[in-house]
C-alpha cells in the first residue's frame, strides 16, 4: 500500500512555511493526505518515506527541505542545496523509514515538509 502525494502547481513557501502536498494517487488506505501533509494511518506500521522537491530561490543562499512528524523534525530528514544567485533552481532529494506508534488509527502521526533554507 502506498500513498505518492505532490504537488505540481509552483508555490511560494516562505522559510519555516510548510510545502502543500495538494494531489494524491491512491494505491491502498494505510496513508492519506491531511492538511498540508500526510497521514500515517495504520498502527504499528514500519513506512517508507520519499521525498524529492525542486524549487527556484528569490535570492542566494540555498534550498533546504525537512521532514517533520507531528510538528517535530525527523533526525536526518533534511536535504539541502546552494543557490548561487536569485531565481537559481536547486533539487533536493531524502528517504527516511518511520514507525508508526500503536494508536495510529485513531491519532494518526502527519508527515509534513518544510522550508528550512533562507
Amino acid at each position: 500500500m502506498a500513498l505518492y502525494a505532490y504537488n505540481s502547481t509552483p508555490q511560494a513557501v516562505s522559510a519555516g512555511g510548510s510545502v502543500a502536498l495538494a494531489q494524491a494517487v491512491r494505491r491502498g488506505r494505510s496513508a492519506t493526505l491531511s492538511g498540508l501533509g500526510v497521514a500515517l494511518n495504520a498502527p504499528s506500521a514500519m513506512y517508507k518515506v520519499s521525498v524529492s522537491v525542486t524549487g527556484t530561490t528569490t535570492a542566494a543562499g540555498e534550498l533546504s527541505v525537512t521532514a517533520y512528524v507531528n510538528g517535530a523534525a525527523v533526525p536526518g530528514a533534511t536535504a539541502t542545496q546552494e543557490v548561487a544567485a536569485a531565481g537559481g533552481t536547486a533539487s533536493v532529494a531524502f528517504s527516511f523509514i518511520y514507525v508508526t506508534p500503536a494508536q495510529a488509527c485513531c491519532d494518526p502521526p502527519n508527515v509534513t515538509l518544510v522550508n528550512s533554507g533562507s
